[in-house]
């Protein structure tokens, strides 16, 4: 969620090249972390934790479209 905070925070103040540096390290780990993997989202247990996985996912995923 950092590198998504920071891509908008560095897009909006001109520095657009840095920005995408920092999405594209936070869709990676997110990757990484499984984060767009529906089979490791049904192994959470705990429901606050599932929903804040699933908003994040879309979060990143609206963003990037």
């Amino acid at each position: 969620m950092a590198g998504l905070l920071l891509n908008i925070e560095f897009n909006h103040n001109g520095l657009d090249m840095l920005g995408n540096d920092f999405i594209s390290q936070a869709t990676t780990m997110a990757q990484h972390f499984g984060l767009f993997d529906l089979e490791v989202q049904k192994k959470i247990e705990d429901k606050k934790l599932r929903d804040v996985w699933e908003y994040f996912s879309w979060s990143l995923f609206s963003w990037l479209t």
